[in-house]
């Protein structure tokens, strides 16, 4: 299919981003200087609520995209691939993509969303740029997290599949640079989405990633594999996954 263009409303974020703020932000509201802090931080984001803008792209594919642990998709410029370059594909790898066998993965769903920025116009104030950081990434990360929720309902009619958790650059054994790849294969710069050399991503609060369908025989990765720094060439070199597995074994 092509791909797909979606965004959510400031509104529709809200809730969420404000309950993962408050989450990473810890206030004690039994302290008085903590109520104060909140007074600012709802200034900061009444101040900035207008660079907020939650949109991406996402595109799905089919098994014959993902062989050998990789996935290759094919390449894009701007809004569509470009003739010259249209047997050429990118190939997006992570560790944790070895607990994947080539036969179990039905659909690979590449996507990237932006938040925009909550923009502070105060940068001398070092409280307000936190604020103003930690509420843009409160609202892309809810933003992918309502993504997550409806991709879930869109393979509800999938029989005996489940989705994986979001493969990210810098996470589950998955390098930064491969920001670049997802990028370009989705056509990001037709959102405004640009990606540095280093793998970084502006707008800043932009993030990335593949989600695999797969069936009960792949091994979906858990959340301690989040920070993979394990076997940089394979899961089953895993000093976690191994003793788990001794451990099943012996019960």
């Amino acid at each position: 299919m092509p791909r797909v263009f979606f965004s959510y409303t400031e509104e529709d974020v809200r809730p969420l981003a404000r309950e993962l703020f408050f989450k990473a932000v810890k206030f004690d509201f039994t302290r008085d200087k903590h109520h104060r802090m909140l007074a600012e931080a709802e200034r900061v984001l009444e101040a900035g609520i207008g660079g907020i803008d939650v949109r991406g792209y996402y595109e799905i594919f089919g098994p014959g995209s993902y062989r050998h642990n990789s996935v290759r998709i094919p390449a894009r410029s701007g809004g569509a691939a470009q003739p010259e370059r249209a047997a050429d594909s990118l190939e997006i790898r992570a560790v944790a993509f070895s607990r994947f066998p080539d036969a179990s993965v039905r659909q690979v769903i590449p996507y990237i969303i932006t938040g925009g920025e909550c923009v502070c116009y105060n940068e001398d104030d070092i409280a307000e740029l936190l604020f103003a950081h930690m509420w843009g990434t409160a609202y892309v990360d809810a933003g992918r997290l309502l993504f997550e929720r409806d991709l879930k309902r869109l393979i509800e009619p999938l029989q005996g599949v489940g989705l994986s958790p979001a493969f990210s650059p810098g996470f589950y054994g998955m390098s930064h640079g491969q920001s670049r790849e997802i990028a370009e294969a989705l056509g990001a710069s037709d959102i405004g989405i640009t990606v540095l050399d280093s793998g970084t991503m502006l707008p800043i609060k932009t993030v990335s990633g593949v989600y695999l369908v797969a069936d009960g025989s792949a091994d979906f990765p858990t959340d301690e594999c989040l920070i993979c720094i394990g076997n940089r060439e394979n899961c089953s070199q895993c000093m976690i996954r191994n003793k788990k597995i001794i451990e099943r074994r012996a019960d």
